[in-house]
This record gives C-alpha cells, sequence and structure tokens, in this order.
C-alpha cells in the first residue's frame, strides 16, 4: 500500500511538473512578419454581458488589431445592460472600424453564449468568425498570427491557450494561477505529448463555411461545452482543428474566492459530464489530496520523502505564474500570497472535485441549469433524444 501511495504522489509530481514544462516552453510565440500573404475577411464575435474588469481596455485592443479587413459584432441580451453604453463609447473613438451592437435577448433552454452567436452569424460577413470572450485581451498581431495555421495549412478551427493577468485580490490570483498551469498546461500537454485534441472556447477561430455544414452555430445550442463538443464535430466530420500557440489573455482582477469556486465547480460538472473516466483519475494530479493521502499512509515518512516534492511542487508553479504573467504592478504582493494561494486552491479543488457526484446543476450568465450526459441541457428536447440512446 506505502508503495501504491509513493507511486500516486511522484505521479501527481510528474504531470504538473509536465503542465509547467508545456506552458513555459510555449509561451513565448510572436508573430513573423510576412509569414501571412493573404488576409481574409474576419468578423470578430464578441458575445457580452455585464461589465468585467478593465473592460474597456479588452474591448479597445480588439479595435488595435493590426489587421487589413474585419468587423466586430457584439451581442447584448438587453441594450439597457450597463456594457452597451461602454461598447459604444469604445465605438466612438475608432469610428472607420466597422462594428455594431445587436441585442438578442435570452433563452433560458438553450446555451446562452450560442444563442448570441446564432443571432451575429446572420450579420456577420467574414469569411472566418474569431469567437472571443469579454474578458479576453489581445496583441495588435494576435490576428494575423492566429490566422496563419488557416492560411498557410488549411485549418478549419483554431483555438488559443489562455493567460490569466491581473490580479489583484486572493481569488483572481487563485484563479489565474489555476489558468497559467493548471488549464493551459493540461491542454497544452494533451496536444504536444498525448496527440489529444481538447479545444479551449475563449479563442476560436472558425472557418465559416466548415461551420455552415452543419447549419451554423445553432447546432450547438444545446450543449454546455459547446467548445469541446465544436472540436469533437469538426474533427469526426474530417475538419482539422489546432492551435499554434497564439496566447490571449483573460485579464481578472477582482475574482472572488467565492466566483472562483463558482467557476471551478461548473468546469468540474462539465468535464464529468463528457468524459467520466478521465475525470476519476483528475484527482491524481492534484498533488495536494495526494500528499494528504501520503500524510494518513506514510505518517513519519512523509516528512523525508513527500515534503520536499510538494515545497519543489508549489515552486514550480510559482515560476510557471511569473513567467506567464507579464503584468509587473502588483507582483511584490502577489510573491508573497502565491504559495498560499496555490495551496488553498489545491485544497478549495479537492472539494470541488465531488460536487458533481451531488448535483448536475450549473449557474451560468445568470439562470442556472441542469445539464446531461456530453453537456446536453438536460430540459431541451435534444436532451430527451440523446438521454434515449
Amino acid at each position: 500500500m506505502e508503495l501504491v501511495i509513493i507511486v500516486l504522489v511522484i505521479i501527481s509530481f510528474l504531470v504538473n511538473s509536465l503542465y509547467s514544462i508545456s506552458t513555459v516552453f510555449y509561451s513565448k510565440r510572436t508573430y513573423k512578419e510576412n509569414s501571412v500573404k493573404q488576409f481574409p475577411y474576419i468578423s470578430i464575435l464578441k458575445p457580452v454581458k455585464n461589465i468585467d474588469d478593465e473592460m474597456e481596455v479588452n474591448i479597445e485592443s480588439i479595435f488595435k488589431l493590426d489587421y487589413p479587413k474585419f468587423e466586430i459584432l457584439f451581442a447584448v441580451d438587453s441594450r439597457k445592460d450597463p456594457v452597451t453604453k461602454l461598447i459604444k463609447n469604445v465605438m466612438s473613438r475608432f469610428p472607420k472600424i466597422k462594428s455594431r451592437i445587436i441585442e438578442t435577448g435570452h433563452r433560458g433552454d438553450q446555451n446562452p453564449k450560442i444563442h448570441k452567436l446564432s443571432f451575429m452569424e446572420s450579420f456577420a460577413r467574414g469569411d472566418l468568425f474569431w469567437v472571443s470572450d469579454s474578458n479576453i485581451r489581445v496583441g495588435t498581431t494576435t490576428l494575423k498570427s492566429l490566422i496563419e495555421p488557416y492560411v498557410n495549412n488549411g485549418i478549419h478551427l483554431i483555438f488559443s491557450p489562455i493567460k490569466g493577468e491581473g490580479s489583484r485580490t486572493f481569488g483572481s490570483l487563485m484563479e489565474n494561477s489555476y489558468l497559467n498551469h493548471y488549464l493551459s498546461g493540461n491542454v497544452l500537454s494533451a496536444w504536444n505529448f498525448f496527440k489529444q485534441e481538447i479545444v479551449v472556447g475563449k479563442s476560436m477561430l472558425i472557418e465559416k463555411e466548415a461551420l455552415m455544414s452543419f447549419g451554423g452555430f445553432s447546432y450547438f445550442k444545446d450543449f454546455i461545452a459547446e467548445d469541446q463538443i465544436m472540436g469533437e464535430t469538426f474533427r469526426k466530420s474530417g475538419y482539422k482543428i489546432a492551435t499554434n500557440n497564439t496566447w490571449v489573455t483573460n485579464f481578472n482582477q477582482t475574482s472572488s474566492i467565492n466566483s472562483f469556486y463558482n467557476r471551478m465547480s461548473r468546469w468540474a460538472k462539465l468535464r464529468f459530464s463528457m468524459h467520466r473516466g478521465i475525470y476519476f483519475a483528475e484527482i491524481v494530479t492534484n498533488t495536494t489530496a495526494m500528499i494528504m493521502l501520503a500524510i494518513g499512509i506514510l505518517r513519519d515518512k512523509f516528512v523525508i520523502f513527500i515534503l520536499p516534492l510538494l515545497l519543489f511542487r508549489i515552486l514550480l508553479e510559482m515560476i510557471t505564474y511569473y513567467v506567464i504573467d507579464e503584468t509587473e504592478q502588483y507582483k511584490k504582493t502577489n510573491m508573497l500570497l502565491l504559495p498560499f494561494a496555490i495551496i488553498f486552491k489545491e485544497l478549495l479543488l479537492i472539494f470541488v472535485w465531488f460536487t458533481p457526484f451531488f448535483s448536475n446543476h450549473i449557474r451560468w450568465r445568470g439562470g442556472k441549469i441542469a445539464i446531461a450526459k456530453r453537456s446536453v441541457i438536460s430540459n431541451s428536447l435534444y436532451a430527451i433524444f440523446v438521454e434515449s440512446f
């Protein structure tokens, strides 16, 4: 039994080391001038609701893109949303760039993000759609870099790894550390070492013609994990999907511990609904959980063998965080808080791991949604069809 525990601890340490290595190694991609000869017309689709941290700067970064042909479409539930005024203020500063706001209303019986994208789709004129979330911040060459695999290699769906920046609260420090180490490290390791095609939906460049072969975004309206389902659907239909390591920034300053918990709980339930076998194995990647198990069994041997691994594991995640997070203004405080944030994050994630066993409901975009297998919204007609097989 002791040998099993030691092996589990070592596996957890090695997996997390791989996450750090992958994130750091693939984090510094830059756009090479003249690597793209064609610039197809792009429709940038931004579903928005409420005001995120420094949202005006995030939106401005889209308007400042160094790309010759693009339009920007925003979708809001209602023009009464305060975010509408903020978007209009930014639009007024860039009158030469084609942009518009589309009011979509809200549908509680389908994926709210897909509902907005379906509306924007009918107004979009681009050959490709770039879907990016409202809290995403980009560099001036991001779109040129992102378009490269489409133009040069015929890739139909290209997604971006995510880095978290801007931490000013303990909760945002936990969340940004999670993004920089676990999420991006997991995805990049899966793609580059194990050929597992996990798609992250924060930033996706999608060929319109390929999407329309399924009938458009509405094909995915009954799935909450629309990004992963979209990736699977494209791949199974013979379309190419990829990431060329063009990063985008998830700017997050003020998340609370509670909002971090709610987001992690939602994502855990989605992963559980998608691949239960893989989900059961996830707990092994939580080094703190494995350490706690080792304490109970190895006892006095813990300090000699396990504790150095835990300390090195924390150091690896700290290094990863500071390599990825390029903001400077909050680092002195964060340097002191980050080790505690990492430990508390992993302790919280142990509790989060159990939540799918007790509830299949998630809270998202102002509503409460029940999900079935493969993240299907269980009160939708399609869910009845899926669950009957």
